[in-house]
């Protein structure tokens, strides 16, 4: 049996684990939105149309790939998800650094997609994750601060995503 220490360090680890890969998908997400409505990626009459398809973008890979991501959550080890998830963002955060300098919205606009799919499969192995670090008397608490630190990063995210665009624009170009 793992100590009550050992439980708390990889408790920790995955909860910094999960803050980093909210915070750089969703940073990746919004800085894709803002590079597309602000660089006239998108004609101006276009604009609302594609905002009104963006739940649609977000929330589809979860209606849609959820029963063959918690299969794949059930069926491999959480090592293994862990790997593959934190493997596939890093090449979705380069194809996106690749698409931005070369300056393609269509790119661009595939990563941000593509990151709503890594959302979507990353969001049914949290918690069996956190059954490997957990006793089952902490379970609801530790799913609650996952929760927490998930949701936060994911606004922080956002925020720093856009900031970040802001940032980037020569002052009155945004």
């Amino acid at each position: 049996m793992e100590s009550t220490r050992g439980s708390q360090a990889s408790l920790i680890a995955l909860l910094v684990a999960q803050t980093l890969v909210s915070f750089a998908a969703t940073a990746a997400k919004a800085l894709v939105l803002a590079l597309a409505l602000a660089s006239g990626a998108l004609a101006a009459d276009t604009v609302g149309g594609w905002m009104a398809l963006l739940p649609v973008v977000l929330a589809a890979p979860f209606l849609l790939f959820s029963p063959v991501f918690a299969r794949m959550a059930n069926r491999y080890s959480s090592r293994t998800m862990a790997g593959i998830t934190t493997s596939l963002l890093l090449l979705l955060l380069g194809v996106l650094v690749v698409g931005l300098h070369q300056r393609s919205a269509g790119l661009a606009a595939l990563v941000f997609v593509l990151l709503s799919v890594h959302s979507a499969l990353v969001s049914p192995h949290k918690r069996s994750m956190l059954r490997e670090v957990v006793p089952y008397q902490r379970f609801n608490v530790a799913v609650t601060l996952l929760e927490m630190v998930t949701v936060s990063a994911v606004v922080g995210g956002a925020y720093v995503g856009v900031r970040a665009f802001g940032v980037a624009l020569p002052a009155g170009d945004a």
